[in-house]
């Protein structure tokens, strides 16, 4: 359904309850019908600009490019997923995470790619988190509560600030993703 012209979905898509994956992405849609909640079978939602007013538990939700949602509300209904295991929001242009996040304790796939996050984000509690990336963004330290992350294999920093990570992560980490960061380069080599 990318870049389609449909501009309403009927009440009647609650009824798909075998559906895993909804792919919203690009549509002109500006509001999702309730009976969206009713799609007990939906693992994987990707949306664009459709306001979020109802969510079936979801094992996979993406948020991708969607920076003109209100996204306290977004956070708001999101945390309360406890099922969610990945998480994209990738290409939104946030600046922090809430600490409601730290409520997602079953995610293990957490994508923050190419927002505009200064600060390092709230995400010390999340515990079964196995993948984290953070491409793209505006961070120049890491803070120690990452290490708090012992389940985490794969961690992406490629395109940011840094100037300092903390050791502490290293022996944990099956990847580590940089990029082509010298200054990245050198801290590991000391």
């Amino acid at each position: 359904m990318i870049f389609n012209d449909l501009q309403n979905l009927p009440n009647s898509i609650g009824k798909l309850k075998k559906v895993r994956e909804l792919n919203l992405y690009g549509l002109k849609i500006t509001k999702l019908p309730n009976s969206i909640g009713n799609m007990t079978g939906l693992l994987f939602l990707n949306l664009s600009t459709i306001p979020i007013e109802k969510l079936p538990a979801l094992v996979e939700l993406g948020l991708i490019y969607c920076h003109k949602l209100d996204f306290d509300d977004v956070f708001a209904k999101i945390t309360k997923i406890k099922t969610l295991k990945l998480l994209s929001l990738a290409e939104n242009k946030l600046q922090f995470l809430p600490a409601s996040i730290n409520n997602l304790k079953e995610l293990t796939n957490l994508d923050l790619s190419y927002n505009q996050l200064l600060l390092n984000p709230n995400i010390g509690n999340l515990r079964n988190l196995k993948t984290l990336n953070l491409e793209g963004n505006r961070l120049s330290t890491l803070l120690e509560e990452i290490s708090n992350l012992t389940k985490l294999e794969t961690l992406n920093l490629t395109n940011n600030l840094f100037t300092s990570i903390p050791t502490s992560l290293f022996p944990f980490l099956e990847k580590l993703d940089y990029g082509h960061s010298a200054e990245i380069r050198k801290l590991i080599k000391k």
